[in-house]
């Protein structure tokens, strides 16, 4: 082949190449945008329906942390509510 030719075909399929990517990485930002509305509306349903924010993340000392919505009562020299 002549290299005129050549480059004409390289620079083609390297066209090719970019479109292809260029959708593929569409697809994904489109996939992902979906899946952080969908977690955000999940989050948003639980937080209506307990009427409190997500469960509570435990302390770091491995001790299970206190639900939101509580207010007094614990097993730490308080009162127990009823």
């Amino acid at each position: 082949m002549e290299p005129v030719i050549t480059a004409a075909v390289v620079t083609v399929a390297v066209s090719v190449i970019n479109v292809i990517g260029k959708i593929t990485q569409r697809r994904l930002n489109v996939s992902v945008e979906i899946a952080r509305i969908s977690e955000a509306a999940q989050t948003e349903r639980v937080r209506c329906l307990t009427g409190r924010s997500a469960a509570p993340a435990p302390h770091r000392d491995g001790r299970e942390a206190e639900p939101v919505g509580r207010s007094g009562g614990g097993k730490r020299g308080r009162r127990h509510q009823h």
